[in-house]
């Protein structure tokens, strides 16, 4: 492993490493979308999601030449150093290889690793650092008709600016349907959705199930929001808050700031931590959010262990949580689940569960334990797994997702923040019950696109 720089990285910052600030760490975020977020985030958040750990590592600036072949070498030098699963790395002919994005696809080690990637090191920067995100700012669904429903809409983003909103479905871009669009060649696609940062203006084509409309959306620069909502409930003589906490970003730490000195000034009994579109993000903020939950009862306390593969076991450390002003100090806390919710966001329920009940409600989250520490080379940054976590208990290797205790389905057609709305009220009915209740708006949507529809994945979903 390189020794001249080391840093922690989650998703698409690489940041100096320093092993007594251990905060600087980020989370992997979900490869939901495109680039960064992985795709989740970036992907990442996905973006995709955004929401990525990083471990021990170069960080920091690392390869020769940014001709082909030495950037193949560097992916594959690292994949086989530092990477966590290393040994299991398998051989292939790096010359059959017309970048390091594709390379590194097929050096990942199946099932457990589907999010190493590479992106680019600007962008990454500015998703983390700023909360700059480029795109139309939007989640889709597809309904059991094959429909894409509009689930989230980004505030302040250019979608949300032309008035589209949750619930709404997309039905055709610049006039082509979408199966024709889906069939049409990347490129062609490219012209009328752009690529990278390119600025368009395409028309999309959204409805509401009775009518139709043509809306104008130049793809731009946004800033995110990690807070979506903080609301207060009266619920059969108890206050119950919510919290719709999207992303783990820099900015991150003020909003939550904000949002915890309202939940506090309300003395709210309960609190649903709505997770189910985040994707990940920074460790630190991660280790925050859990402290404003759990308050003295976490206090001091491991919030996670991470651990480096065998030949960089001595650098294996913990992470304690953050204590703030206005913790909550709650003995429980629900927390709303996809397949959306992943890294920062299941470390949060992982490492609070030692301490405090956690009840998911929704459905299984994506299942990634592991970190990454970003090395960037030609203006590329690369997220290889690099370590895996676990809580205070020693509970981690939820590679396969993290269950839900009760079983609900996301309807995009419902309000978020609604008393009546499926994941609320599941989590609202076990405060009653002390049970789950069955819902019977099960199963209807799926967030796997078709396949004719993977070339629209990194522009639907965002960073």
């Amino acid at each position: 492993m390189p020794s001249n720089q080391t840093s922690l990285l989650i998703n698409n910052h690489a940041i100096q490493r320093d092993m007594r600030s251990i905060a600087t760490l980020f989370l992997i975020a979900t490869l939901v979308g495109c680039g960064v977020r992985g795709a989740d985030t970036g992907d990442s958040g996905n973006t995709g999601s955004g929401s990525s750990t990083e471990g021990n590592g170069t960080g920091g600036t690392d390869g020769g030449s940014c001709e082909v072949a030495d950037m193949r070498s560097w992916v594959n030098d690292n994949m086989h150093d530092y990477y966590l699963f290393s040994d299991q790395v398998p051989v292939v002919n790096l010359n059959d290889y017309d970048s390091p994005e594709t390379l590194i696809k097929d050096l990942r080690v199946l099932p457990y690793d589907k999010y190493s990637y590479i992106t680019d090191a600007a962008q990454s920067t500015a998703y983390f650092e700023e909360g700059k995100r480029f795109g139309f700012g939007w989640i889709l669904e597809r309904s059991a008709n094959d429909d894409l429903v509009f689930a989230l809409v980004e505030p302040d983003s250019p979608l949300a600016n032309a008035g589209v909103i949750r619930g709404e479905t997309l039905l055709a871009i610049d006039g082509i349907d979408l199966p024709t669009f889906a069939n049409l060649e990347r490129n062609v696609q490219d012209q009328h959705l752009g690529a990278g940062d390119d600025v368009v203006s395409p028309t999309f084509t959204v409805g509401n199930g009775v009518t139709s409309r043509n809306v104008i959306v130049t793809k731009g620069s946004y800033t995110m929001h990690s807070v979506i909502d903080t609301r207060v409930v009266n619920h059969n003589g108890s206050k119950v808050g919510y919290l719709h906490f999207f992303t783990f970003i820099e900015p991150s730490s003020a909003e939550l700031a904000t949002a915890f000195a309202e939940l506090a000034a309300a003395d709210v009994d309960e609190l649903v931590l709505d997770l189910r579109y985040n994707s990940g993000g920074r460790i630190n903020i991660a280790a925050e959010l859990a402290g404003y939950i759990g308050g003295g009862g976490t206090q001091g306390k491991t919030f996670a262990t991470y651990a480096f593969n065998n030949k960089y076991a001595s650098h294996n450390e913990s992470l304690d949580f953050e204590t703030h002003n206005n913790a909550l100090g709650l003995s429980r806390v629900f927390a709303l689940t996809t397949d959306r919710t992943c890294s920062a966001s299941e470390m949060v329920i992982n490492g609070l569960r030692p301490f405090i009940d956690v009840v998911t409600v929704g459905s299984t989250s994506c299942g990634k334990p592991y970190g990454t520490s970003g090395r960037t080379s030609c203006g590329k940054v690369m997220h290889a797994l690099e370590v895996e976590f676990q809580n205070a208990s020693g509970v981690g290797g939820y590679f396969d997702g993290i269950g839900a205790d009760c079983a609900a389905a996301d309807n995009p057609h419902q309000t978020l923040g609604s008393a009546n709305e499926n994941l609320f009220s599941s989590a609202l009915g076990y405060m009653d019950t002390g049970s789950c209740q069955q819902v019977a708006y099960r199963s209807a949507y799926r967030r796997t696109l078709p396949d004719l529809l993977n070339p629209l994945r990194d522009q639907l979903g965002g960073l």
